[in-house]
C-alpha cells in the first residue's frame, strides 16, 4: 500500500464534493424540465426534489467552488458572495410564501411543477426546512467571502455550517 507523502491531495476533497452536489442539482433539474421524475429523486419511492431547490444546490457549489479556487482574488470572492446571497434571498422568499407574506409563488416560479401530491407531501416545493437551511448555508458561506477572515467570522460561519450539517444529517436518518 502507497503512504500518501504529501496531503495536495486533500485539498481537492471540497471540490470533489462541490462537484457532486452541482451534478445532484443539475440532474434533478433536467429531470423536471424533461418530465423525467426519477431523475429528481433517489428512487421512485422518494420524494422528488424540487426545482428551486435544484438551483439552490448548483449554485451554492458554484459559489463554493470559486471562493476555494482563488478565495484571496477580489473578483472571487465577491462573485461567491453574490452567489450565496441569491440562494439567502431564495430562502427567504420560500419562507415568506409559507407564511403567507407574500403571495408570489416561488416555488412554482422556475419550473410549474404538475403531477399531484406524494403522500400528504406537495411535489415541486422547497420545504421550510430546506430554506432554512439554505439561508443558514448561503450565509455562512457569505461570511467566509468576506475580505477579514478573521477568527470572529470563521467561527460564526462554522457555527452556521455546523447547524446545517446536523440538520441535514438527522433530516436524513429521518428519511
Amino acid at each position: 500500500m502507497r503512504i500518501m507523502k504529501s496531503n495536495k491531495y486533500l485539498l481537492y476533497i471540497p471540490c470533489i464534493c462541490c462537484g457532486l452536489t452541482i451534478g445532484m442539482g443539475v440532474i434533478s433539474l433536467l429531470g423536471w424540465l424533461s418530465g423525467l421524475r426519477i431523475l429528481a429523486s433517489i428512487n421512485s419511492h422518494s420524494i422528488p426534489m424540487a426545482p428551486n431547490t435544484a438551483v439552490a444546490f448548483i449554485v451554492m457549489g458554484i459559489a463554493a467552488i470559486v471562493l476555494h479556487s482563488l478565495p484571496l482574488h477580489r473578483m472571487f470572492r465577491w462573485i461567491s458572495a453574490l452567489l450565496s446571497l441569491c440562494v439567502v434571498t431564495l430562502g427567504i422568499l420560500t419562507l415568506l410564501q409559507y407564511f403567507h407574506v407574500i403571495m408570489f409563488d416561488i416555488n412554482q416560479a422556475l419550473v410549474k411543477c404538475t403531477g399531484g401530491p406524494f403522500g400528504n407531501v406537495p411535489v415541486g416545493y422547497m420545504s421550510p426546512l430546506t430554506a432554512g437551511n439554505f439561508i443558514l448555508a448561503g450565509a455562512s458561506l457569505f461570511l467566509l467571502t468576506l475580505p477579514s477572515f478573521r477568527k470572529p467570522i470563521r467561527n460564526i460561519a462554522s457555527c452556521l455550517a455546523t447547524t446545517v450539517t446536523m440538520v441535514g444529517s438527522i433530516v436524513m436518518l429521518g428519511y
